[in-house]
């Protein structure tokens, strides 16, 4: 009777191992085929664009000749000799490989120019290896909006296309601005070499930022800084090295977490680093290592009060910068602290403790309302007021060396059972606050210790209950 059951059992997954293994064999691969072929059906260009190296424009009786070099850099090399936009380039070839025919037409000999694609025409030649493409482009209008005669070989034919816009762009689109290629994104770890003074950066394996003796580092400031070098701009790029300089500041940017010794020098011997490295510094939070080798170095000339030199390492072209921009790229540590007194969003907070001379008072966040653990009527309002105005304070500086004990009230403030914070806050005249248990002292100004001083009367209820925690 087991079999007799099991038998339809097994039959009908027979059958559906059947449908599937026809589905995924033989149905799903000859989709995929007729797809490629409707795509590839009137497509003028089949070329891969990352193959193209050279890009020769030929309009209005003036040739732009563009060349990739060997590192992947787009160079315009006539009618002058510039670093050019990658951006502007990649658009071209897109364009170019994207071209579709919605219509081809027959072609006699000498019937080009009937269509504009004869010597006048605008042309596109690529190459690169086994490439040796010429696009043409018709300079006579067709019917319909956009739509161009476009001449590849011996095909003619109508498309749909902004390649005549982009051909025809002035040369200053395909110039590129950007002086430095920082890869920001992928930053973990940055170096400055600024005369007699070194220091750096590094992100840690939870990606928090931290500086030299695992000082922590606001995290807005350290990507505000990689922003400035990644958008960097000069006018204009110049071909080639440098003036020779003074000095020179460094910024050494690695693409994986930090183990760079600090004060290294690309290419230096290790007993040439071991003598340059400063002096070890306390434990910072595990990273996993990186190449010895920088992925970006910015080298700027530091001889001067006026513009000065920057350039990167290996982009072989360099440009000019004011005073104000080096200021951006060459920050002061002591600006990238970490001020802020929290480190989480007001909204997270769903248990207060605050210990203070009236004793303990324990706030919970439950269905939408605060309340006191011993009935306390409590102001929402207020409670998250606060919350919000200490996740926004900074203080103004972090207090170095032996500091006497801030012996004001103790507030902690969990998520269920996660501490997310832990201060103690000094009294009047002492405008400090610690993060606990042993984290940095923090000066405050008076105005923000006024606003953060923790008391319980600050989250009762004005109209509540007397309660023995109140002032």
């Amino acid at each position: 009777m087991a079999v007799r059951r099991l038998l339809p059992l097994l039959l009908a997954s027979a059958v559906l191992a059947a449908i599937v293994t026809y589905y995924f064999g033989v149905e799903e691969p000859a989709r995929k085929r007729q797809e490629a072929a409707e795509e590839a059906k009137g497509k003028l260009v089949s070329l891969a664009r990352e193959q193209v190296s050279g890009v020769e424009l030929t309009r209005n009786h003036e040739t732009v000749r563009l060349e990739r070099d060997a590192t992947g850099h787009w160079w315009l090399r006539e009618p002058r000799v510039a670093p050019a936009r990658a951006a502007t380039v990649d658009d071209l070839l897109y364009a170019v490989t994207t071209l579709h025919a919605e219509r081809t037409l027959p072609l006699a000999e000498g019937e080009a120019s009937d269509y504009g694609t004869g010597d006048t025409a605008a042309t596109i030649h690529l190459t690169g290896e086994s490439i040796d493409t010429t696009v043409r482009l018709g300079n006579r209008a067709t019917v319909g909006l956009d739509r161009t005669y476009v001449q590849v070989g011996e095909q003619l034919a109508i498309c749909s296309t902004p390649l005549t816009a982009t051909v025809n762009q002035p040369l200053a689109t395909f110039l590129r601005e950007q002086l430095f290629d920082t890869d920001r994104w992928r930053a973990v770890h940055l170096e400055v070499a600024d005369g007699d003074r070194s220091w750096s950066v590094a992100k840690d394996a939870a990606g928090g930022w931290h500086l030299d003796g695992g000082v922590e580092a606001d995290p807005e400031q350290v990507e505000g800084w990689l922003a400035a070098l990644d958008e960097t701009k000069a006018d204009p790029l110049i071909a080639g090295e440098p003036p020779a300089a003074a000095r020179w500041a460094e910024v050494r940017i690695y693409p994986e977490a930090a183990a760079a010794t600090p004060g290294a020098t690309p290419g230096a011997t290790p007993a040439a680093t071991a003598a340059n490295a400063p002096p070890a510094a306390p434990a910072t939070p595990a990273t996993p290592a990186t190449p010895a080798t920088p992925a970006t170095v910015v080298r700027i000339a530091r001889d001067g009060t006026g513009d000065v030199a920057a350039t990167q390492v290996g982009l072989g072209f360099w440009g000019r910068l004011a005073p104000a921009a080096v200021a951006k790229l060459l920050p002061d540590p002591e600006g990238l602290k970490d001020r802020h007194l929290v480190h989480f969003h007001a909204f997270d907070v769903d248990r207060l403790e605050l210990r203070s001379p009236q004793g303990l008072l324990t706030l919970r966040h439950h269905d939408g309302e605060w309340a006191g653990d011993d009935g306390t009527a409590v102001d929402g309002q207020r409670v998250d007021d606060y919350l919000q105005t200490l996740e926004d304070a900074r203080a103004t500086g972090y207090l170095e060396g032996d500091q006497p004990p801030v012996k004001g009230p103790e507030l902690s403030l969990y998520r269920s059972t996660q501490l997310l914070a832990s201060l103690a806050f000094g009294g009047e005249g002492d405008a400090r606050a610690r993060r606990l248990p042993n984290g940095p002292t923090l000066q405050l100004t008076p105005a923000t210790l006024a606003q953060l001083l923790p008391t319980p009367g600050r989250f009762l209820a004005a109209t509540g209950p007397p309660s023995k925690t109140s002032p």
